[in-house]
């Protein structure tokens, strides 16, 4: 379905030109000006230097590591998991724009909305029983750890009844399908056929992603009972590995002050907010993975580690130090006086003090060295066996070198000595020891699984792997030609590429000047399918122009022109590569004198092309087709003078 179905082009247009594209991803990615444009670290991708470009005049953006590109659309829709129609209900929502009709959205889109319904009307659900008498218990375990109505408010926190048909039964008489609870992780399917509830008297803790949906649930037992939280299990929306708890609350904390601070409990969390620290999240009770490291490291430059003091806490937090370095970045350490877990310490000694303490939070390979001088109780050859590892395992020597000078006078022993075994464990170990570092270029999310041509020289790059071909395919299918002519063929690939991306660049930068271009190329004639139907596209929206305004120059705006394109291409990969145009660096020179060289390199370069094809008909003696042939090339060599 096109983009314009789902509310008409009118729809589209009023709710994009109300978008700040540079808002939006903001809210994901920390940018920084570079020029005209934005730049900052991928949000697709796992790379050490920004390659994300953002371009508040076209709105559109591009990473030159992995090819991901697009309108805000195409951002949201990647980012969050969005169909279109989502996506746009979304910024529609955001910019306070009421669109007058929608499209139903059909198949895997419908059952998404269906599931999204269930589990916004199970928060409900859950909040109304948490305010009724079933829930007075409920409530009073959670005024006994000391949380207010605001900030019960706020985390929209609920009750589950200890029924096993609660929500089975309120589903039946508020037309909620049992499918759709079940798909939404509500339900758990009998072995005999049938349903009941998962969660069964407990204190309930909505989980949201990123846009503040919800998209699972996590639930606190009240009394004895095991397990003592329970979380939705992994669906269509909800990801363990994905998502961390209150992040949609968090974000504006963390971008103010440059710092994530992340806690093993929801409470933890839950009590940081209350006494206004806002930039506290927690994972989802599971091991923490690369990609929820980086969606921190994306926000802010610091992140902090507030685990429980006992020693599950500490080894939870060597865990983690080791998920945040393979994503590409250090963390610190608080830890707090008399072993108590973080929501007691901050309600037993304030907001100040436990900040203090997130002040004075250690860096993650000295906090792993007191780790280690405590299990080993002070013996200095033990502690070295443990430390070793871990400074040889580090890839930046300049940071090795100033922990090797710490520690080193930490333990009492001679800088150069430590040294000395810290480099003679690295060349015992170079081939097989593992480094705290992370690849270049890494995919880290589910999309990018196709090949994406490079604006630069049209490569073939894979995401996810290191494998380029550096042709395009039918380039290849050129360079592999036998036929008389090839050498003269070849040496016009490269140029012809860079006049197909350059014509079709200056075309969205100066729509009215495809109305002389439309008389002397057809599309056809261009070889790049993306840029082939872009062409196409951009003729038939200057050929409405032409019509409504009788004359010559329609006078389209590049930005209507841009959007047109974007709405008439329902491949994102394709969006992508007009995004790397746009995005790209400026073509050299006056736009009219460029576009006539374009069109000149193309039409020779298809007549070389044909020129080969005539040979091999000549070689086949095929009449029909020489003719056919001959008086296209003859047509191309008037045209070129």
């Amino acid at each position: 379905m096109s983009r314009e179905l789902f509310a008409g082009r009118e729809g589209v247009e009023e709710v994009r030109s109300r978008t700040d594209i540079v808002s939006v991803i903001s809210e994901y990615v920390s940018l920084r000006k570079a020029g005209k444009n934005f730049v900052g670290l991928c949000p697709f991708h796992q790379e050490r230097t920004p390659s994300f470009t953002v371009s508040p005049d076209r709105q559109m953006f591009y990473c030159f590591g992995c090819g991901k590109g697009g309108d805000v659309f195409s951002f949201l829709m990647m980012k969050e998991n969005l169909t279109f129609g989502e996506a746009l209900r979304v910024l529609a929502d955001r910019v306070g724009v009421k669109l007058s009709r929608m499209a139903a959205e059909t198949g895997s889109a419908q059952k998404l909305q269906e599931m999204r319904k269930a589990l916004e009307w199970a928060e409900e659900k859950f909040r109304s029983v948490l305010g009724s008498d079933l829930g007075k218990e409920c409530m009073e375990y959670l005024r006994s750890r000391g949380l207010t109505q605001e900030v019960i408010s706020r985390f929209r926190l609920g009750y589950a009844p200890p029924f096993w048909d609660f929500l089975l039964r309120a589903a039946h008489n508020d037309g909620i399908s049992e499918e759709a609870l079940a798909e939404a992780g509500l339900l758990t399917r009998r072995s005999g056929g049938g349903f009941y509830d998962r969660f069964r008297d407990r204190v309930i803790f909505p989980i949201w992603d990123g846009m503040g949906r919800v998209v699972g649930f996590a639930g606190r037992v009240l009394k004895e009972g095991e397990p003592k939280y329970l979380n939705s299990p992994d669906t269509a929306l909800f990801h363990k590995g994905k998502h961390w708890y209150a992040l949609h609350l968090a974000r504006e904390g963390i971008r103010r002050t440059g710092r994530a601070v992340v806690m093993e409990g929801y409470m933890d969390v839950i009590a940081c907010h209350q006494y206004g620290l806002d930039n506290a999240v927690a994972g989802m009770g599971t091991a923490l993975t690369a990609d929820q490291a980086r969606a921190l490291f994306l926000l802010g430059s610091e992140v902090v580690l507030a685990y429980d003091s006992d020693a599950a806490g500490m080894q939870a937090v060597e865990r983690a130090i080791t998920v945040f370095r393979e994503a590409g970045g250090r963390v610190k350490v608080a830890s707090f006086e008399e072993g108590k877990d973080p929501d007691e310490y901050i309600r037993s000694r304030g907001r100040e003090t436990f900040e203090r303490e997130l002040e004075k939070a250690r860096p993650d390979i000295m906090f792993l060295y007191g780790k280690y001088a405590r299990e080993c109780g002070g013996d200095r050859v033990a502690i070295k066996e443990k430390i070793v590892p871990v400074l040889g395992s580090l890839e930046s020597k300049v940071e090795m070198g100033e922990f090797v000078k710490e520690i080193a006078s930490a333990m009492g022993v001679l800088e150069g000595d430590l040294r000395a075994d810290v480099e003679s464990y690295q060349k015992k170990n170079a081939k097989t020891r593992y480094e705290y570092k992370k690849s270049e270029n890494r995919n880290t999310t589910q999309h990018g699984v196709t090949g994406r041509p490079g604006i630069a020289g049209n490569s073939i790059i894979r995401a996810g792997s290191t494998t380029e071909q550096s042709t395009t395919e039918y380039g290849a299918r050129a360079k592999r030609s036998t036929v008389s002519g090839e050498g003269l063929l070849n040496r016009q690939i490269a140029g012809r590429e860079k006049a197909e991306q350059g014509l079709v660049r200056a075309l969205l930068e100066e729509p009215d000047l495809a109305v002389e271009v439309r008389e002397c190329i057809a599309p056809e004639m261009v070889k790049d399918p993306v840029y082939r139907r872009t062409l196409e596209i951009i003729f038939e929206l200057v050929e409405k122009g032409v019509e409504k305004k009788s004359r010559e120059r329609p006078g389209i705006k590049p930005a209507t022109l841009l959007n047109f394109v974007n709405d008439s291409i329902d491949d994102e990969e394709a969006r992508a590569r007009i995004a790397a145009l746009l995005v790209g660096e400026e073509l050299p020179g006056p736009r009219e004198r460029l576009v006539r060289d374009y069109v000149k390199t193309i039409k020779k370069a298809r007549s070389l092309e044909l020129e080969v094809e005539l040979k091999k008909c000549e070689a086949s003696r095929d009449v029909e087709r020489q003719a056919l042939l001959l008086k296209e090339i003859q047509e191309l060599r008037r045209g070129l003078g």
